[in-house]
Parts: structure tokens; sequence; C-alpha cells
């Protein structure tokens, strides 16, 4: 009898650590998931925070363009812009103006073939740098 006792002792402890375990996966595995709905509730949320955050960023932005300091910054940027432009062309229409006038002094040097004294060359050189 006491082998008998003993083996059913043995059998209802392996029972017990058995129903124990499986107590612990079942626990184990509603843990989880709950804990993946809470990842993707919170993955959502984190989803839906950075689309307010994009948009917010993009509604700073339109207000800095309207703001008085945007359109301020835009008029300089007009005003700068514009002024580099004239500032282009009138480089430009100097430099046209410097080949019209040596080319002309070019052509009345080639017309005229006299030679120049040496002591008024020297003055005229130095009047022709004057005049440019």
């Amino acid at each position: 009898m006491t082998k008998g006792l003993g083996a059913n002792l043995l059998i209802l402890m392996v029972l017990a650590v058995l129903a124990f375990a499986f107590y612990e996966v079942f626990t184990t595995n509603q843990r989880s998931q709950r804990l993946v709905a809470d990842v993707t509730s919170l993955q959502q949320r984190v989803d839906n925070l950075d689309g307010r955050l994009r948009r917010t960023q993009e509604r700073i932005k339109e207000l800095e363009k309207t703001s008085i300091k945007g359109v301020v910054e835009s008029a300089n940027r007009t005003i700068v812009d514009g002024w580099s432009a004239m500032m282009a062309t009138l480089e430009g229409e100097l430099r046209k103006a410097r080949e019209q006038m040596s080319q002309k002094e070019g052509d009345a040097g080639s017309d005229a073939q006299a030679p120049v004294p040496p002591a008024e060359s020297g003055a005229g050189e130095a009047g022709s740098a004057d005049q440019r």
C-alpha cells in the first residue's frame, strides 16, 4: 500500500507541476498578447503625433511667410536681387563702353601715322589714362 500511495503521490505532484507550468505558459502568453496590443496602440499614437507635428511645422512655415518679419525678409531679398541685377547690367555697359573707346582710340592712332615726339607721348598717355 505504501508503494501505491507513493506512486499516487508522485503522479499527483507531477500533475501539479504540469498544471503550474501550463498556468505559467498561459499567463505569459496573455501578457505577451497585451504587450503586443499596447505596442500597437503606442505606435498608432506616435504615428498620429508625427502627423500632427508635420502639419504644425507646415503651418508655422506658412505663418512665417505671412508674418511681418517674413514679408520684410522677402522684400529685402527682392531689393538685393534687383540691385545685383542692376549692378551686373551697369558693369556690362561699362565694359562695352570701354571696349568702344579703346577701338576708337586704336582707329584714330592708325589713321594719324604721324610720329609723336617723346616729350609729348608721355604727357598724352598720362592724359588718356586720366580720361579713362
